[in-house]
């Protein structure tokens, strides 16, 4: 058999070469019902069983010229097939990430023709078996068509690498800069940049600070109605975030109520950093308009104000009417036992009732004030705090869930993330840190969805407290400290494409990978890499030949010995058949004189074209 390439204008049956033109019929009628043009293998029907003859083929016609022009010569066709014996061994990339097939044997064929030129072609694994006699004699008579047995066939489209780059020249574009800081999400300093300041002032110094580290300038409308800029810089920053302290600490006396608590006002210039106070409200936005954040908050805040408001009742009340006996239970299942009350009035019946004397007014009744204060002051009970969290462990773990989801920054506009297009260029990558008080800001921010009363906001550290167990226990919470963000063609157009992220040789672990868009590609690290790799995908080990330019050649590795498949350091230039009608030759001539030493499995070592990669790592300081 021999694998046979076509292109487009070579099959009249097929003149697009796009696999059409197949016939299906049974064995008999492929031998035996033949156009008088058309030459069949030369087989005999009846030397064939019926249960062959009545079983069904597939066929394609060729033009007796297309035919030849392909057809590999008698003493090419055994090195064009081999066996690849595929096992897994424990390597930096093991074989099993680089082949689809699993461990074991293999038959391989491999056809004699590179697609050169740019179109449409098909391939066609056909059968030789019958068609010896005319190959060699030339005996066709006035056969024009030459009718084999397809026994696979595919077709596919070659580009021309002028027009569609090669891997290496696009991955090569990205790493390629004169200038160590590019690749960081800021915008780059740059003479036609206005946006950056001339100058050596305290004013142009600051600015060129802020826009390094990140930061743009947004318009900016004031309380009062006024109009100005201030500085944002998202989660995603080219250096280290800051640490600042985190909104809504149980040490603080009220919680964040409004975006102006957590504005940053720079006294020397004037101008608010509005970073944290746009991250605090994009959570609350969040919060009501995603369906799970809203409904798991809302029952969440639901259920703890409704035990909160039961524990103040039962406090309030001597043990006896409120049924919170100290004798009995403690810790939080005391609120949560809803028939003391009636047990006790039963105890107090059987023992009779005491003879009291009339209540007498207080002299100094407590205030409204106090007795809000005193119910605030229930908050600060450890029994009922553990009340608390035993009976909204449900609705907690919601919360939670949603509140993983925002750590891994999911559901956050894009351009909150990325604020300035300039920052993402076309063909570029972009390697950030992720800013931990950006991300706390967003978190305070949907917590604080329902705080409403002073209650609420006693309330607060307790649910806030809760929360964080419980992302605590969750796999899927881990802390994004890095990412990278890579807009390109190699996202389009390698779609396999691999990536592997480490951070002293070990796997670092990739919290959210996400297509934003056709050639958009993010992803956030639990870790901060040392080494990003991208790699052409691992579909396949495939076969091919160098190339510059006319020119194809073969870099020789070793074929024996206890080196197999290193360098040799030695090229050997590959040679082609003449071509027709100005095409550039594409037939490999496998005669003797013009193949690599060795057998079939040694001319496949030669023809294994290893994966392109691109490396990145952290620039020297």
């Amino acid at each position: 058999m021999a694998l046979l390439l076509f292109g487009e204008g070579e099959l009249d049956v097929d003149p697009s070469a796009r696999g059409e033109g197949i016939k299906t019929q049974t064995v008999g009628e492929f031998l035996g019902n033949a156009p008088g043009n058309c030459q069949v293998p030369g087989i005999t029907v009846d030397s064939l069983s019926p249960l062959v003859r009545k079983s069904l083929c597939q066929t394609i016609d060729v033009p007796r010229e297309s035919f030849l022009r392909v057809l590999p010569y008698l003493d090419e066709l055994e090195y064009l097939r081999h066996v690849r014996d595929i096992t897994v061994q424990e390597t930096r990339r093991s074989v099993r990430d680089m082949t689809q097939d699993d461990p074991g044997r293999y038959s391989v064929v491999m056809a004699n023709r590179f697609p050169r030129k740019p179109g449409n072609y098909v391939a066609h694994l056909v059968s030789l078996e019958g068609l010896r006699p005319y190959v060699l004699e030339h005996g066709w008579g006035n056969k024009s068509v030459v009718r084999v047995a397809s026994l696979c066939s595919w077709s596919f489209t070659s580009l021309s690498s002028d027009k569609e780059p090669l891997f290496s020249r696009v991955a090569g574009n990205l790493a390629r800069s004169s200038d160590r800081t590019r690749h960081a999400l800021r915008l780059t300093p740059a003479k036609d940049n206005l946006q950056y300041a001339d100058g050596s002032t305290p004013q142009a110094l600051t600015v060129n600070q802020r826009l390094s580290a990140g930061y743009v300038p947004l318009s900016h409308q004031t309380v009062s109605g006024e109009r100005t800029f201030g500085w944002y810089r998202g989660p995603f920053t080219a250096v280290p975030g800051q640490q600042v302290p985190r909104l809504g600490n149980q040490d603080m006396k009220t919680p964040v109520g409004s975006t102006d608590a957590v504005m940053v006002y720079e006294k020397d210039s004037g101008v608010f950093d509005l970073s944290f106070a746009v991250a605090w409200s994009m959570g609350q936005l969040l919060a009501l308009s995603t369906a799970q954040g809203r409904a798991a908050v809302i029952r969440l805040w639901q259920q703890a104000r409704r035990m909160t408001m039961e524990a103040v009742r039962r406090l309030e009340h001597p043990p006896e009417v409120a049924g919170y006996l100290r004798e009995r239970l403690s810790g939080p299942t005391a609120f949560t036992h809803v028939g003391h009350a009636v047990d006790a009035f039963h105890a107090l019946i059987g023992r009779g009732l005491p003879a009291a004397p009339a209540p007498r007014r207080p002299a100094n009744p407590s205030r409204p004030a106090d007795r809000s204060a005193g119910r605030l002051a229930v908050l600060e009970r450890e029994d009922v705090r553990a009340m608390l969290k035993e009976t909204v462990h449900e609705q907690g773990n919601a919360v939670a869930a949603f509140m993983a989801a925002l750590k891994a920054l999911e559901h956050v506009p894009f351009d909150h993330l990325v604020a300035d297009a300039q920052l993402l260029p076309e063909e570029s990558v972009r390697f950030f840190y992720v800013d931990q008080s950006w991300v706390n800001a967003l978190l305070a921010g949907a917590m604080s969805t329902g705080v409403s009363t002073s209650m609420d906001a006693a309330l607060l550290p307790v649910l806030r407290e809760l929360v964080e167990e419980r992302l605590a226990d969750r796999e899927d919470a881990g802390t994004a400290k890095a990412g990278m963000l890579l807009r390109s063609t190699l996202i389009r157009d390698w779609p396999g494409l691999s990536l592997t992220f480490t951070k002293n040789k070990q796997p670092v672990t990739v919290l959210r990978r996400e297509m934003m868009a056709e050639d958009l590609l993010l992803c956030v690290f639990e870790d901060v890499p040392d080494l990003v790799e991208f790699s052409e995908p691992h579909q396949e080990i495939y076969l091919g030949a160098l190339s510059d330019g006319d020119r194809y050649y073969l870099k020789l590795r070793n074929t024996s010995g206890t080196n197999i498949g290193t360098p040799t350091g030695r090229t050997l230039n590959l040679s082609f058949r003449p071509a027709d009608g100005g095409d550039p030759p594409s037939v490999l001539n496998l005669r003797a004189a013009a193949r690599p030493p060795g057998g079939p499995a040694a001319l496949a070592l030669q023809l294994i074209v290893s994966t392109q990669y691109q490396q990145f790592v952290p620039s020297a300081p």
